[in-house]
């Protein structure tokens, strides 16, 4: 799988969430500078950039994004349930409890991905040539 991405900034993308299918990754913009070491040519000399490479270096980012994902697949399908009335068993409070607890854990999940992403960020800048 490719993905272009034209005049975006390393903010707007947040490559953890891409598929891991993903082999070539063309971009333009601020991205470009997070993913430099990346960079290879293909056979029409365009610039690429290696995501399965990144994903190999980045695995608590993945790994914290998969969660996230899996705890918002989790409460779509709760609400989902909820709008169409198939979990009558359980109680509205208790379903509500859940929710709040799963949304949470999204919270927290991201705030650690944020974490990871600045921490990153700050072995990057301190290892910078002066």
């Amino acid at each position: 799988m490719i993905l272009y991405i034209r005049n975006q900034n390393k903010f707007d993308v947040s490559l953890e969430y891409l598929p891991p299918s993903l082999k070539r990754l063309y971009c333009t913009g601020q991205l470009t500078e997070e993913l430099k070491v990346y960079e290879k040519m293909d056979n029409l000399d365009n610039v690429f950039y290696d995501y399965q490479s990144w994903r190999k270096d980045h695995p608590k980012l993945i790994i914290r994004a998969q969660e996230v994902m899996e705890w918002e697949m989790i409460l779509t399908n709760l609400h989902l349930a909820l709008v169409n009335q198939i979990l009558s068993e359980l109680t509205d409070q208790a379903l509500q409890i859940f929710i709040f607890q799963g949304e949470e854990r999204i919270k927290e999940l991201k705030k650690e991905l944020e974490e990871i992403k600045e921490e990153k960020l700050a072995t990057k800048i301190e290892f910078l040539p002066k």
